[in-house]
Order: structure tokens, then C-alpha cells, then sequence
């Protein structure tokens, strides 16, 4: 199974994390709110790092998809 996953009923289609309600866009504000990797994981504790990092990767690569769900 792939670490970012979509479903259409889950978190309005935008990708997840292992199919969890967390999605990327989440990550990326937490991010940018607490600042670092370690604090993510305080707030989101059914996380790991290697989820964050697969989140940001995704990120990196499908940036204009992931702003847009911040509109």
C-alpha cells in the first residue's frame, strides 16, 4: 500500500496518508504552524516521520494541486 492514498469520500478526494483522515495538505500547514518534524508528531501521533516525509515529497512534486486545496 502506498503511504498517499485518494478516495473519493475521504477528506474531499484530496490525498492522504495511509488512508487516514490526515491528508498532505494537513502536513504541510502543521509544518508551517509548529515548525518541525517532531512537533507534527506530538500533534499527530498516528503519524511517523516516514509518513511527514512521504507527505512532503508529495508535496514537492504536485505543489499546485495541494495549494489548491488550501484555497
Amino acid at each position: 500500500m502506498s503511504v498517499i492514498t485518494r478516495r473519493a469520500g475521504l477528506c474531499g478526494g484530496e490525498p492522504t496518508i495511509r488512508g487516514m483522515r490526515i491528508s498532505v495538505r494537513d502536513v504541510v500547514e502543521y509544518l508551517e504552524l509548529y515548525g518541525s518534524k517532531d512537533r507534527i508528531l506530538g500533534a499527530l501521533p498516528d503519524l511517523n516521520l516516514s509518513d511527514i516525509d512521504a507527505a512532503l515529497e508529495y508535496y514537492r512534486r504536485h505543489r499546485p494541486e495541494v495549494e489548491g486545496y488550501r484555497l
